[in-house]
């Protein structure tokens, strides 16, 4: 299901800005897409995720970092744009919230099955940089198993500001 994104409350807002904050001392690549990843999950109380970058002369995402898979699973995977519910967000370039993925036909089980997780909600927003999509960051399992718009909302700003930040960076 595809909600609208919500405005943000003033903690959302001030959370946000923290982190933008602290992706301004970030040089490396490696460093911002962790430090996105588990200052999202943090903020949105995500049990687990991914940050992936395309590849869009593969049409296919790497996964550059990782909360609760390890990495070497996710990179024996493929992620191909259009597969998947990350694969439909990169090549769609919409975001999503999906509070139950086996209601999803979207979701694509193999995932769970050779990482081992268990995947029961997704929160995943594009990434997108001059106009390509850049990457996307994808949030899993909530601690109350509902993502919402305002989730949304601040997991899409939050894109932005890591889009802005890898920019910066190269």
């Amino acid at each position: 299901m595809v909600e609208k994104s919500g405005a943000l409350g003033p903690e959302r807002e001030k959370s946000l800005e923290g982190i933008r904050s602290g992706l301004g001392k970030l040089r490396d690549q490696n460093s911002i897409y962790r430090y996105v990843l588990e200052e999202a999950a943090k903020a949105l109380r995500a049990e687990g995720g991914t940050f992936f970058v395309c590849d869009l002369g593969m049409a296919a995402l790497i996964p550059k970092a990782s909360i609760g898979t390890p990495m070497e699973k996710l990179q024996a995977l493929p992620f191909r744009f259009g597969v998947g519910i990350c694969g439909w967000v990169a090549h769609n370039g919409e975001p999503l919230v999906i509070n139950d993925v086996n209601q999803d036909p979207r979701f694509n089980k193999l995932y769970d099955k050779q990482t081992g997780y268990v995947t029961k909600s997704v929160l995943c927003a594009p990434m997108p940089l001059h106009g390509d999509h850049a990457g996307v960051i994808e949030l899993i399992n909530h601690a109350e198993n509902r993502f919402g718009p305002e989730d949304l909302a601040f997991l899409e700003r939050l894109s932005g500001h890591a889009a802005s930040a890898l920019e910066k960076s190269v």
